[in-house]
């Protein structure tokens, strides 16, 4: 999780604002972002708090129990298999 902080922020400004796009963050008053998808296309309360801590949980679960993220958010899981998933290797499905 802590690394895919650091693979957010090597993202070039394009595709952060496409990630955020794709996972329904606007950004509002103040800079402050807002999740515009429903609570139950999260995949934990902590990927609500920003779009890096969405990101993060996210590249998680596509690791890890991708089929959860596909069957709970699949925007996010196709953007990520598009953009990262030649540089992530995928666990979960044997």
């Amino acid at each position: 999780h802590e690394l895919s902080h650091l693979l957010f922020e090597s993202l070039n400004e394009m595709d952060k604002s496409d990630f955020r796009n794709q996972a329904q963050w606007e950004r509002i008053a103040g800079g402050i972002w807002k999740l515009n998808r429903p609570a139950n296309q999260s995949l934990t309360t902590h990927s609500r708090r920003s779009p890096d801590e969405d990101f993060a949980t996210s590249v998680d679960y596509f690791v890890f129990d991708p089929a959860t993220l596909k069957r709970k958010v699949p925007r996010i899981h196709d953007w990520i298999l598009k953009k990262l998933g030649d540089r992530l290797k995928k666990g979960g499905d044997k």
